[in-house]
């Protein structure tokens, strides 16, 4: 097949600003493109100019780069690449199927329009936008979706959370979700486990690292508890603040800042922590999630994340909005939680998501 994956965002910005990068090649969207790549389908991903990294790099498929015709004039939920209409009148009968990212987009809003029968919507929202107190959001999908989209082929929501919510305003809409895949060859499993949690993010008070350093910290006191130390991979404005609390509760020598870590090294921790700890206060799509998964590492998490009704029903980990010291230790000293984890890898590939995409494309055609 030939397949055009409209992306333009193709990674989160640091709180106000855009930082600029080095590669794409470590992105989501990027690590799916070479799903399909792998599976001998030809491949052109458009993204947005203000996404392309700062040095040359060559690319495994198509990548098209375009302006922003909107930059710096709406929400940067919003961009409309130059060129892209003309691509899609001139190109569009040369693609078998069009991926486009969200319903909150004008690119699908174009590619519906422009050609419905070929464009799949991978959904990823699970709720309004909080930008302007949700209003843009609820506007796009009560008003735009509704009575200015075209048909499209099929929606696949990237979570249950994501397709319930979007069941809302388009049809139809495909039962089966397809997650991101992961890029499996850079994370390792391990026979072993060490005594040590892991929290991996941007040290920013969304996160809430405070509060799993807190929840540690009472972890230390309780019987079983002795040897275990606690990684946090990342950096941020928090740092100081965070390193501060550890030595106020006494626990700095057991608490390790990482700072940035390569994706070498990060693999190696999540396979052999014990878990992963996510206290996340906003955050829905965690990609570490799905890694710690395939690393064969069980998470304790709270309700936050759209995965956790997914690590609830299959056994790999814990769900819990007030997780503490019995979480911790049950995953630590449970290995059927590991096992559970281990058994689910093989879902968890870039190719197996690709493939899945595809089967739910051709059975609604």
């Amino acid at each position: 097949m030939k397949i055009l994956v409209l992306n333009p965002i193709l990674y989160t910005n640091d709180g106000r600003h855009l930082p600029r990068v080095t590669t794409i090649k470590d992105t989501m969207i990027y690590a799916m493109c070479m799903g399909w790549a792998r599976l001998g389908h030809q491949v052109t991903l458009v993204a947005v100019d203000d996404y392309r990294p700062t040095q040359p790099e060559t690319y495994d498929f198509d990548v098209r780069w375009m302006p922003d015709r909107l930059h710096g004039m709406v929400p940067s939920a919003l961009p409309l690449p130059q060129g892209l209409g003309s691509l899609l009148r001139n190109e569009a009968s040369d693609f078998d199927m069009i991926v486009t990212s969200e319903a909150f987009a004008l690119t699908t809003l174009m590619a519906s329009r422009a050609c419905g029968s070929k464009t799949l919507v991978w959904q990823e929202l699970s709720q309004h936008q909080r930008k302007w107190h949700r209003w843009p959001s609820r506007l796009w999908h009560r008003v735009v979706v509704r009575w200015c989209f075209g048909p499209v082929r099929c929606v696949v929501g990237r979570s249950w959370r994501a397709r319930d919510f979007i069941a809302q305003y388009m049809s139809p809409v495909a039962e089966q979700v397809v997650d991101h895949g992961i890029d499996l060859g850079w994370l390792p499993t391990s026979g072993t486990k060490r005594r040590q949690f892991l929290a991996i993010g941007q040290l920013i008070d969304r996160k809430r690292t405070d509060l799993i350093i807190d929840r540690f910290a009472h972890f230390c006191t309780a019987a079983g508890s002795d040897g275990y130390d606690l990684l946090i991979a990342g950096r941020g404005p928090n740092e100081g603040a965070l390193k501060a609390q550890a030595a106020r509760l006494g626990i700095a020598h057991r608490v390790k800042f990482l700072g940035f870590v390569s994706h070498a090294a990060l693999g190696q921790h999540l396979a052999e922590s014990a878990a992963l700890l996510v206290a996340t206060e906003q955050d829905l799509n965690m990609v570490s999630i799905t890694e710690s998964v395939a690393c064969g590492t069980p998470v304790v998490t709270n309700t936050v994340p759209n995965t956790s009704p997914w690590i609830a029903q299959h056994g790999l980990g814990i769900v819990d909005d007030n997780w503490g010291t019995e979480q911790m230790l049950a995953v630590a000293t449970d290995d059927s939680y590991a096992q559970h984890c281990l058994a689910e890898r093989p879902q968890l590939s870039c190719e197996a998501s690709a493939q899945r995409l595809i089967d739910l494309f051709n059975q609604y055609g």
